[in-house]
């Protein structure tokens, strides 16, 4: 029999921290989605019944492994302290270093937790009624809440951001770029305050509430915030659209219906674009400008495959903190000089917020 210390040794725990597929099998069966949390750190494998998959894009997967992410990224579950968690370790080095992270992150939140110290495939042949049938998983709708939903899920501010921040529209990206929600874009007066005429609607049902306004020039993108709808095929005319604003001395607000998801989605894009940056470093922009960021996963996941197509790298590998105000650097980097703003440097990092604890919980 394989020791736990062998069997998957980059996953430290202390000897309290272990539960074998026995018990494992027990809990399951007594709490199943009440109270436990499973989370598989594997790529690859036969799914476990009750578990979710930990697939992160990689601007969070290098948040998790620097131990600034908030875990309601991880699972919104998480997002209760009481929840009990249960932790499938990687079977590789990658996927071990993933697991690494988490337990490192739930150690520091003072959660609940236990790591599976049986390889899954010993568990799944004594316990085969844990054993998913992925084929009909797949070709069916999922109510479950241990499946992660991506229409549902979202990249979560950190709580220190989001309990001591109220986000104030129009938010001002960069000098001519505003970040905005449905009340800003009626609001013709707080418009022309900011000298904002170009308006992107990121909304399949929302009118363009001035348009009867010749002083307001208007760009629909219609789509919804679920994973049915592709931004990325909207990029390039969105990207003109901001930059004649730019050249034009106006301001141009992106708004959707709440200002968090699809218009910040297409605000990163334009920055990823215009300056170069990959995309952790415009988020962390984006986020710092507005504490209350949070676009769906199926974005998330659509604007790393814009990245990829940019040929972009983070040039910190994970070391880059965000500004604190929205101008500590984001005026810094739009120059007079039209040609050399387009590929102007990430902004000059300043420190992020630390996240908060939770209350250490008994594990039943």
């Amino acid at each position: 029999m394989v020791s736990n210390a062998t069997t998957y040794a980059s996953t430290s725990f202390q000897p309290d921290e272990g539960i074998d597929g026995g018990e494992l099998d027990r809990v399951l069966r007594d709490d199943f989605n009440h109270h436990l949390c499973v989370l598989d750190c594997r790529t690859e494998g036969d799914s476990l019944k009750g578990a979710s998959r930990v697939r992160l894009p990689n601007v969070l997967s290098r948040r998790l492994h620097q131990g600034s992410l908030a875990l309601s990224n991880v699972s919104p579950r998480l997002q209760d302290p009481s929840i009990q968690v249960v932790i499938i370790p990687g079977a590789n080095q990658a996927d071990q270093s993933t697991s690494d992270a988490l337990v490192n992150a739930l150690r520091k939140e003072a959660f609940d937790f236990r790591i599976l110290t049986e390889p899954v495939d010993r568990v799944l042949a004594r316990f085969p009624t844990l054993r998913i049938d992925e084929r009909k998983m797949s070709s069916e709708p999922s109510n479950n809440i241990s499946c992660l939903n991506l229409n549902a899920l979202r990249i979560e501010p950190e709580e220190s951001s989001r309990a001591d921040k109220k986000t104030i529209f129009p938010v001002q990206i960069l000098p001519y770029l505003y970040l905005g929600n449905a009340e800003t874009a009626q609001n013709a007066d707080l418009l022309e305050k900011h000298n904002i005429h170009h308006i992107i609607n990121v909304t399949s049902n929302l009118p363009n509430a001035l348009e009867t306004n010749p002083k307001f020039h208007y760009l629909r993108i219609s789509v919804d915030d679920n994973s049915t709808h592709n931004l990325i095929q909207f990029f390039p005319e969105a990207i003109s659209f901001i930059e004649s604003a730019r050249l034009a001395n106006d301001g141009c607000l992106v708004h959707c219906l709440a200002g968090i998801s699809r218009s910040v989605t297409v605000c990163l894009a334009y920055l990823m674009t215009t300056n170069r940056w990959s995309l952790e470093d415009a988020y962390d922009l984006v986020q710092h400008c507005n504490a209350s960021i949070a676009p769906n996963f199926h974005f998330m996941g659509q604007l790393t495959d814009y990245e990829r197509h940019l040929g972009l790298r983070s040039q910190g590998q994970g070391t880059y903190s965000a500004p604190r105000s929205p101008f500590c650097s984001a005026q810094a980097a739009v120059t007079n000089d039209t040609t050399s703003s387009l590929l102007t440097p990430p902004p000059t990092s300043c420190s992020a917020s630390p996240q908060s604890s939770n209350s250490s919980k008994s594990f039943h």
